[in-house]
């Protein structure tokens, strides 16, 4: 029903000591109250998995879905900043002076390196955001010309999002996991 049983305010940063004791007051809490807990959603911080098991044994236990799709969304825009980085190791060292006819391909390479990173920078929310427009979609067809491994990137943030979508229903998201888990993403 959306009622708040217990909570905690600390002045520090939570330990395993602290979680165990709060377990053991919502323990003793729902006891109080008659009620059986099925299960247990929580941010996916490491300090839960012992205090949970310690204080109700083997109820099961998720990572909330808004937390993995945080996660999945800081590792795929730090995904495009390696690339980014990347491309500007690339970049051909210019000599001094007037261009001759070689270096100015050299100058006309160093320019298109450039707009690359630029647009990448630029546009980096294309690659997390739910769902594109057809004008977003040849924008990132554009930025990402030469880099497959960035498409496939995109293409796994959207099948996730597929995943938890909320029409899906349960027996369909576990079949779309396994062959996120096929490709080899745990």
């Amino acid at each position: 029903n959306f009622k708040r049983l217990i909570y905690e305010v600390l002045d520090h940063d939570p330990t395993h000591k602290d979680i165990i004791r709060f377990f053991e007051r919502f323990h003793d809490e729902l006891a109080s109250r008659g009620l059986t807990l099925q299960g247990i959603t929580t941010d996916g911080s490491p300090l839960y998995p012992l205090p949970i098991a310690q204080g109700f044994g083997d109820v099961q236990h998720q990572v909330c879905a808004f937390h993995v799709i945080k996660e999945l969304t800081r590792a795929t825009l730090g995904a495009v900043a390696k690339v980014r980085k990347q491309l500007k190791h690339t970049m051909p060292k210019l000599r001094r002076g007037r261009p001759t006819k070689t270096q100015r391909r050299i100058v006309q390479r160093r320019k298109r390196i450039t707009q690359k990173i630029s647009d990448l920078f630029e546009h980096r929310y294309l690659f997390v955001k739910h769902h594109l427009t057809t004008r977003e979609k040849k924008t990132l067809q554009r930025i990402t010309r030469g880099l497959p491994h960035l498409r496939t990137l995109r293409d796994i943030m959207d099948q996730v999002y597929r995943l938890f979508d909320r029409r899906c229903r349960t027996e369909t998201a576990l079949g779309k996991l396994a062959k996120l888990r096929q490709r080899g993403f745990h």
